[in-house]
């Protein structure tokens, strides 16, 4: 594709939810804003992407989180328990903006109660021509194992630390390989599983970055 790049303007968000006069709920924001002038047909597209993310965030935090946070607020005050807000927070991460391809992933942080919230990530990358996104297995060649490759090349290498990941790290990544939990970065193919599919909290969301070139 031709030296093409979007440029990237940011925007925050946060809001308080309140019940009795108790914050009950923080929500918050850092997202993006695409700007394409050579094709506003694909900006219009990727940014109306993005716009619907962030509805579905903030819809969730008002009908879902800030109810569940009301019944837990009324139970801890009734038992006479420590009063912990929610916290729900989205944070969008440009990892790639080159040659005609924009590539994303979008971190959601939850807490509600107990020892530590929880992180879900999800990604997408774009044409910046078209504003469609593009799909793992247009990076390699009709009929090439992509999946069977990409499995190889993670096990090879956790290898060499299995310390961080479950004693059946192999048979994990194998079972929790999802093509749509990619992005692209300067190097290579960043591919991704949540927390607890493949390794303990401790570990994070692990990332396994394989280099472009096939071997």
């Amino acid at each position: 594709m031709e030296n093409l790049s979007a440029t990237i303007n940011k925007q925050e968000y946060k809001r308080e939810f309140i019940y009795d006069d108790v914050v009950v709920l923080n929500t918050a924001f850092e997202s993006i804003v695409v700007d394409i002038r050579q094709y506003k047909i694909a900006e219009n597209r990727i940014n109306a992407t993005i716009e619907r993310q962030l509805f579905q965030f903030l819809k969730d935090s008002e009908y879902n989180l800030f109810i569940e946070a009301v019944t837990v607020y009324k139970e801890a005050v009734a038992n006479g328990y420590p009063i912990r807000p929610f916290e729900s927070l989205l944070d969008y991460n440009v990892t790639y903006n080159d040659n005609g391809l924009l590539s994303l992933y979008r971190d959601r942080y939850d807490y509600t109660g107990g020892a530590h919230g929880i992180t879900i990530r999800k990604s997408d990358t774009y044409n910046l021509k078209t504003g469609a996104k593009v799909p793992l297995d247009a990076f390699f060649p009709n009929q090439y194992n992509y999946m069977q490759y990409l499995i190889d090349e993670m096990i090879k290498i956790a290898k060499q630390d299995p310390s961080i990941y479950f004693e059946n790290y192999q048979e994990l990544i194998i079972k929790y390989f999802n093509p749509k939990s990619y992005y692209l970065t300067p190097n290579g193919i960043a591919i991704y599983y949540q927390q607890y599919e493949i390794a303990p909290y401790s570990t994070g969301i692990v990332v396994f970055e394989i280099p472009y070139k096939l071997k």
